[in-house]
């Protein structure tokens, strides 16, 4: 998990997918100034500075992103190029990306990021919380959704009776799943967008991995 910063403000997380690359939503980046862009690594809490924390400017920034008519976020994912690799080791392990197929229905989802509390607060300290994964089926007749809204580069996840969600800040972080094939914890979504937050019948939509594909690295 790693912090984006604009102009030294916070404003999205990320995700490492290897010693030069960040994944995290296009809607975090798109039409901004790249060289205003920073990339903190090793936070946990915002307010206490480390000796070991560091960051990376970004070089470079890929999306395949637009919005449809209707302002409903379609392809919600990035790539940042960091100016420098990063040192991977013990501390800084890249997030796998899931085998091809999966969509993790009916699975537990572990979302992290420094997004807004129930209380209209912004949290300093990670937090994480886990909710389920619904199909896109149960996204289109179970939720208050319509059906055109929600399209198979998209993933819902959330308890019918809300309560339990991302909200702002949280977008481009990662939402994590235990892969039974892989045996181990994939990321098999980027937070993207919601109708407010944790609303009944309002699952948090996520951008799926396998849009990240679609990305050519330079």
């Amino acid at each position: 998990m790693v912090a984006l910063y604009y102009n030294n403000r916070f404003i999205c997380g990320g995700s490492l997918i290897n010693d030069r690359y960040v994944l995290t939503a296009a809607h975090c980046v798109f039409g901004s100034d790249r060289s205003r862009f920073s990339v903190k690594f090793l936070m946990h809490d915002r307010t206490v500075p480390k000796e070991d924390l560091f960051e990376r400017k970004v070089s470079y920034i890929m999306t395949n992103w637009f919005l449809n008519v209707l302002v409903f976020i379609t392809n919600d994912v990035a790539l940042l190029k960091l100016n420098e690799p990063v040192p991977l080791g013990e501390t800084i392990i890249p997030v796998c990306l899931p085998p091809e197929g999966n969509t993790y229905a009916g699975q537990e989802g572990i979302v992290t990021g420094w997004g807004k509390l129930g209380d209209g607060t912004f949290p300093m300290k990670l937090q994480e919380v886990h909710v389920p994964i619904l199909s896109n089926e149960q996204c289109h007749n179970q939720t208050q959704y319509f059906r055109f809204q929600i399209n198979d580069r998209m993933m819902c996840a959330g308890i019918p009776e809300g309560g339990k969600d991302s909200c702002q800040g949280d977008s481009g972080g990662p939402m994590h799943v235990f892969d039974t094939e892989a045996n181990r914890f994939v990321i098999a979504g980027v937070v993207s967008w919601g109708f407010g937050c944790a609303q009944p019948r309002f699952p948090g939509i996520y951008a799926r991995k396998k849009t990240v594909c679609k990305l050519a690295l330079p």
